[in-house]
C-alpha cells in the first residue's frame, strides 16, 4: 500500500498559516493517477476578504515552482506578489486551477493591505509517501520520495499529468526477468487507486525484486526487494498496489 500525504502553508512576513487540499483536488489527483489526464498545474492566488469577497489575485505560472528533497517526499515553494486595489483585511488565500479550488488557507488574523501596496506569499506544498508490503520475506522498499515526485508535480509543474504505473517488472539478481501489465480500478469517491496484476507461469520464474513502473516517463515508482523466491507452474501469482490519497 501506498499512503501519500499533501500538507500545505503559506508565510506573510513571519507569520504561518496552514492549509489543505480541497477534496477536488484529491479527486482530480485519483483520476488522473489511474491514467485519466484530468488535472492542471495550479494558476492563480487568490486574497479573500473578511466578507468572505474574493479580491485581489495573481498569476502561477509552472516556472515559478522551486522542488527540494524532504524527509519520505518533495516539497513545491513559490513566491508570489500581488498587486493591491483597495484597502481592505485578507482573510483566506486561495489556489486555483481555472476554476476549481485546490487549496485554501484561513488567516487566524486578518491582514490589513492598503491600495497601491503589494502583498507577498510564500506558498509551500509538502507531498510524502508511506509504502507498505505483505506477503513474502520483505528486505527493503524504496521510493517513496520518487513517488512523491511523481503525485506533486501534477498540480505545480505540470508534468506527469495522466501518467499511470503501467507495468509490474519481475527481477531476480538484479536481472530482468518478464513485465505484467496491472489492471487498475479508481475509487475517486475514497480517493484510491489499485493497480492488480497476476500471472500464472508456463516455466518456473525466480524473483527477489520486483518494480512498479510508468513507461512513459520510464520510471521504477516503488521497488520491492524480498528474500528469493520460486513461482511454480501451474499456480497463479497475484500482486497489487493500492495507493490512498
Amino acid at each position: 500500500m501506498g499512503k501519500v500525504q499533501i500538507k500545505s502553508y503559506i508565510k506573510i512576513g513571519k507569520k504561518v498559516f496552514k492549509g489543505s487540499p480541497t477534496d477536488e483536488l484529491r479527486n482530480d489527483l485519483t483520476i488522473d493517477l489511474g491514467g485519466t489526464a484530468n488535472i492542471s498545474p495550479i494558476n492563480k492566488i487568490v486574497l479573500v476578504d473578511d466578507a468572505d469577497t474574493e479580491r485581489d489575485s495573481a498569476t502561477i505560472s509552472t516556472t515559478d515552482w522551486s522542488l527540494t528533497d524532504i524527509t519520505g517526499g518533495r516539497r513545491a515553494t513559490a513566491i508570489k506578489d500581488i498587486q493591491i486595489s483597495a484597502n481592505y483585511s485578507v482573510a483566506k488565500i486561495r489556489l486555483y486551477t481555472d476554476s476549481r479550488l485546490y487549496f485554501e488557507y484561513t488567516l487566524s488574523t486578518p491582514e490589513a493591505v492598503q491600495s497601491g501596496g503589494v502583498f507577498r506569499v510564500t506558498i509551500t506544498i509538502d507531498v510524502t509517501a508511506s509504502i507498505t508490503h505483505s506477503g513474502g520475506t520483505l528486505i527493503s522498499i524504496s521510493g517513496e520520495t520518487i513517488l512523491a515526485d511523481f503525485i506533486l508535480r501534477r498540480f505545480t509543474t505540470g508534468e506527469y499529468i495522466g501518467y499511470t504505473i503501467d507495468f509490474l517488472d519481475i527481477y531476480y539478481e538484479g536481472a530482468f526477468q518478464l513485465s505484467l501489465s496491472p489492471s487498475r480500478t479508481v475509487d475517486p469517491t475514497n480517493y484510491r487507486v489499485t493497480f492488480s496484476a497476476s500471472m500464472t507461469p508456463e516455466a518456473i520464474v525466480n524473483m527477489d525484486e520486483y518494480r512498479w513502473r510508468n513507461s512513459t516517463a520510464d520510471i521504477d515508482l516503488i521497488t520491492i526487494k524480498l528474500q528469493a523466491v520460486t513461482l511454480d507452474t501451474g499456480v497463479t501469482h497475484s500482486w497489487s498496489l493500492m495507493i490512498q490519497l
